[in-house]
């Protein structure tokens, strides 16, 4: 079990315990897609046939696969971590967490050079990252470091 099902298998024991959602109980069903992107689709028909009534994917290229089939559906799928191309034509994929990081590293990182009086201008900046050790993160961090050298 990973730590994604562990956060929402607690999410929904809080919400059936407390009540969140009056009349309705959550269970969760998990498929194990191995970070295999030809499970995805079976995956997300085997949760249907198992009565899921929306669908949750740590995965960020797993939004990409599932966008128009969810839409067709009118199936909800949510995500921590949302791909670029989810995006592309808004639908039924939802990110809940802070997904846009290539979006706000343009502005925030020029902000904050011409705000802050204390960034650096006399040596490059230093710039600290925590992430999962995925390639669209590593990514994404060099991205926002050669637009700093840019704006710099």
């Amino acid at each position: 079990m990973n730590v994604f099902t562990m956060a929402l298998e607690d999410l929904t024991r809080y919400y059936n315990e407390h009540n969140l959602v009056p009349g309705v109980r959550f269970e969760v069903l998990t498929y194990d897609g191995q970070f295999d992107p030809s499970l995805d689709i079976p995956g997300y028909e085997w949760l249907i046939e198992n009565g899921a009534g929306f669908i949750f994917t740590p995965v960020p290229s797993t939004t990409v696969a599932l966008k128009n089939r969810a839409q067709a559906d009118e199936m909800v799928v949510f995500t921590v971590s949302l791909a670029d191309e989810a995006l592309d034509t808004p639908g039924w994929v939802f990110g809940v967490g802070n997904t846009l990081g290539k979006a706000h590293a343009y502005t925030g990182l020029e902000w904050i050079f011409e705000i802050d009086e204390d960034f650096p201008r006399d040596r490059p900046a230093k710039i600290g990252g925590n992430f999962l050790d995925r390639s669209v993160f590593r990514r994404g961090f060099s991205r926002g470091a050669r637009i700093l050298r840019n704006i710099s």
